[in-house]
């Protein structure tokens, strides 16, 4: 392709658009041009050269720049294939995968043309400069004009590139060595630090759409973020409830946009959680994590049990609140000693416990993974501890709270300390700190549950129900059970990470080559005073102010980008 052809296409604007990588190679062949003139009217003459070295210059200027139109060419093409990526649907969770991969491949041919133009203006650069000093004095402007030329087109190359990158998110870890030579990468000395992969938290009330009072995706995801947290599983307890797509699409938009870390919303089991009529679940399967009524539970044993069958052809998991509204009676906290002792109603352990015992029985009846969320009761532990010895698909997870404290460690009727289900008997926690020793407990989840201030300065009986937790869990874990040597670190941060991607069969939680590039870097010495008037997410409803914490997340990495940061540690 000649001159000519170039720059009618460049004219023409329906056919051709000149970019940084195309102006690279334009200005490139132009250098070639003027130096090729200069050293061909160099021949003949004692400057410094044979006239076979000038034949061979001029030689390897043409090549360059037959090689620059063609780069002008192919990267027209490269932006093309961005501008048809963007265009691809992103209806479903598979066409958000395949526009994702797209935009990434084209970001990533985007690239390599003005990266090779970059290279290919810099060696037709040295050829200039070498000129110089052995052409026709006669033609030097000429010759400087090429030289200067090819330095704007090796930074406009460079430029080019640099714009093009931040399409290339492949989110994966490239390499894991002692020593790693890369001169371009950004090197972050974190000695004394520890790395772990990113946390999971499978159960989190992010409350956007219809309740942003309490909180937002925005201020959630980077509450969690700040804890460590790189993929969040938010519940449907919103409004309108993700009980369709329609409504569900609402939150997926907002988590795009807003979210700084992976989101994997819940789809609802029943309509609006009303536990009258079955959600869509076919039309949400592709776009959820999981299926589950939250709060208000499924009532109906039959209801449940069509639910369970439906999602193990779906091949998703049916995540349950386990307890029974005949049993409630009222309830603001657990029905035990400190009830009595502040004349509040209790909530029985048996309204947990013998809805897991009901529900284990429908999961292996319908073949469904069945998950139960904040087991909070010895008896629930050990019907999950028999369930799964018969070879029943059963998972449960445990709150940070639930681990730490119990119903004695309640000062007096204060709404802050109000949660469902509630801090339980001293036996229950034990049981559940057992539970996770031996493996019936499965993972750790922070049930993170904001509310307005004005919904939880209350007496408990009329308090909101919930905690935050996201922006403390692992410290508040680490400082309560690994510092006095009950849990392992290792252990810990299996079951925030390793253990939930395992038992939901997801492709995170671990540092690994082509690995997702999800992790936390945790300062296991620093600590701090839990001050809830510092939180990120707006709730700031926690009994634990003042606390003294260790094992604080310092750097958050999602998917390779910065999620959260201590200034004071970082200035990335």
């Amino acid at each position: 392709m000649d001159y000519k052809k170039i720059f009618d296409l460049i004219l023409d604007e329906n056919d051709f658009t000149v970019g940084g990588g195309s102006s690279s190679a334009i200005v490139g062949a132009m250098a070639c041009g003027l130096m090729g003139m200069v050293a061909n009217l160099s021949k003949g003459k004692d400057y410094g050269y044979s006239d076979k070295e000038y034949d061979n210059i001029i030689k390897e200027l043409n090549k360059a720049k037959a090689n620059f139109l063609q780069g002008a060419v192919d990267d027209n093409k490269a932006y093309m294939l961005i501008v048809n990526a963007y265009k691809l649907p992103k209806s479903s969770e598979e066409e958000k995968e395949i526009r994702r991969k797209a935009i990434q491949n084209a970001g990533i041919e985007a690239a390599k043309v003005p990266l090779s133009n970059a290279l290919l203006n810099k060696k037709v650069n040295e050829i200039g400069k070498k000129l110089l000093e052995k052409s026709n004095p006669a033609c030097i402007t000429d010759l400087q004009a090429g030289v200067d030329l090819s330095h704007i087109g090796i930074n406009m190359g460079k430029s080019n590139v640099k714009a093009n990158l931040p399409l290339i998110k492949d989110e994966k870890i490239v390499k894991i060595a002692e020593e790693i030579e890369n001169l371009e990468a950004k090197v972050l000395d974190l000695e004394g630090k520890f790395v772990s992969p990113g946390f999971i938290d499978v159960h989190v009330h992010w409350r956007e759409p219809g309740f942003e009072y309490k909180e937002n995706i925005y201020h959630a995801s980077r509450a969690a973020a700040r804890g460590g947290f790189t993929t969040a599983m938010p519940m449907p307890n919103l409004d309108p409830v993700p009980d369709n797509y329609e409504n569900l699409k609402l939150q997926l938009d907002i988590i795009e946009k807003d979210s700084v870390i992976r989101a994997i919303p819940f789809g609802a089991i029943t309509k609006g959680e009303l536990g009258k009529d079955y959600a869509e679940f076919e039309e949400l399967a592709d776009h959820v994590f999981a299926f589950s009524d939250d709060g208000r539970g499924v009532q109906d044993a039959n209801m449940m049990f069509e639910s369970m069958m439906v999602a193990a052809k779906l091949n998703k998991a049916i995540v349950a609140h386990c307890e029974d509204n005949s049993l409630i009676r009222g309830g603001c906290m657990h029905c035990g000693r400190r009830s009595r002792e502040l004349d509040l109603p209790g909530i029985p352990s048996v309204c947990e416990s013998v809805q897991i015992a009901r529900d284990v029985l429908l999961a292996e009846a319908a073949g469904c993974h069945y998950h139960v969320c904040h087991v909070s009761t010895k008896e629930s532990v050990r019907v999950v501890r028999e369930a799964k010895a018969a070879g029943i698909k059963v998972t449960c997870e445990v709150c940070p709270h639930h681990l730490i404290s119990d119903e004695m460690d309640i000062p007096e009727d204060n709404g802050m300390w109000k949660m469902n289900p509630p801090l339980r008997a001293r036996e229950d926690r034990n049981a559940l700190i057992a539970g996770l020793l031996d493996g019936t407990i499965d993972v750790i989840a922070t049930d993170h549950a904001p509310h307005a201030t004005h919904e939880k300065d209350l007496s408990m009986r009329k308090a909101a129900f919930g905690i935050v937790g996201s922006e403390t869990a692992f410290s508040q874990l680490y400082t309560k059970f690994v510092k006095t040597g009950v849990f392992s670190l290792d252990l810990l941060v299996k079951l925030m990470t390793e253990k939930v991607a395992d038992t939901f069969d997801l492709p995170y939680g671990r540092l690994e080559e082509n690995g997702y590039a999800d992790l936390v870097v945790i300062d296991l010495e620093k600590s701090l005073k839990i001050d809830p008037e510092k939180f990120l997410s707006k709730g700031r409803n926690t009994p634990y102010v003042g606390e003294e914490i260790y094992g604080i997340p310092v750097l958050t990495l999602s998917e390779g980008k910065v999620a959260y940061k201590d200034s004071e540690v970082f200035d990335i």
